[in-house]
């Protein structure tokens, strides 16, 4: 018998590899703890229930809402009914306790959660925390633009619109993220506008919002298209007494409507 059978096995030591690309690639798909470096007991059995039932609720909302959690806008805020809130609030605020675990995937779809419910404090604690780690992530700069912007600080919401467009591959010009994309920097900026009285503001809101009316044009998206389908210089001509401020506002008013209504009761 050689010498070493009865020695115990060494455990395998992780660190002797370069894991950090594996690893990181398996967490954007997973919001399983993995290599975290603390390993120390697992989950009690009622925390391991309620994280279950908040990724299921999110698993839903994702499926049920998929504008809102891939190109999302103001104009898709207040997509849950009555009946649903309760839930989602209970989802954030478990995600919220365990925002350190979460995969960027999973932080993005909880922050705009919590900006679909207008619980911006909550969303944009989880969205900075996995932003510390993933600070790169353009999903993750528009979950969080779009809480500052539903939380009216709309500076920040245009500098982290204009991060997430510096990191979105200029090769996909016509996509929903994209056209998404340039509707919140048209919001943002137009209601910077509103507060600066600012003309340049206006006139590069309005690019931006109809930059974004092509692209979802080009995609067939035409309700989306159909608010912003006219160009400046046919608004203008149609209605001789309005400048781009005018057009920029009502948009704007449009989209306060939007986020503002009452959602409609879902009875079983």
């Amino acid at each position: 018998m050689p010498a070493d059978k009865d020695k115990l096995v060494r455990p395998h030591d992780p660190t002797e590899y370069d894991l950090s690309d594996i690893v990181k690639k398996v967490r954007a798909q997973t919001p399983a703890r993995l290599l975290a470096g603390r390993s120390g007991a697992a989950y009690r059995t009622n925390t391991q229930l309620e994280l279950r039932e908040a990724h299921a609720f999110l698993s839903t909302a994702t499926e049920s809402n998929p504008a809102l959690f891939s190109a999302p806008t103001p104009f898709l805020q207040g997509k849950f009914s009555t009946a649903e809130i309760p839930l989602a609030k209970k989802t954030i605020r478990t995600l919220y306790s365990h925002k350190d675990d979460l995969s960027p995937d999973t932080a993005r779809r909880a922050a705009l959660l919590g900006f679909a419910i207008e619980d911006y404090r909550t969303a944009s604690s989880i969205a900075d925390e996995s932003l510390s780690r993933a600070p790169r992530d353009a999903g993750l700069l528009m979950a969080r633009g779009l809480v500052e912007y539903g939380s009216g600080s709309y500076l920040s919401a245009t500098l982290n619109f204009q991060e997430a467009s510096k990191l979105t591959p200029k090769t996909e010009v016509d996509t929903d993220f994209l056209a998404a994309l340039n509707t919140n920097l048209g919001l943002s900026i137009g209601q910077l506008g509103a507060v600066t009285h600012n003309q340049a503001e206006y006139g590069t809101a309005l690019k931006h919002l109809q930059e974004a009316t092509a692209q979802y044009e080009n995609l067939g998206h035409q309700n989306q298209a159909a608010a912003n389908n006219l160009s400046e210089a046919e608004i203008l001509a149609a209605y001789p007494d309005l400048d781009a401020a005018d057009i920029v506002e009502a948009l704007l008013y449009a989209a306060d409507a939007v986020r503002e209504r009452e959602p409609p009761l879902v009875l079983p």
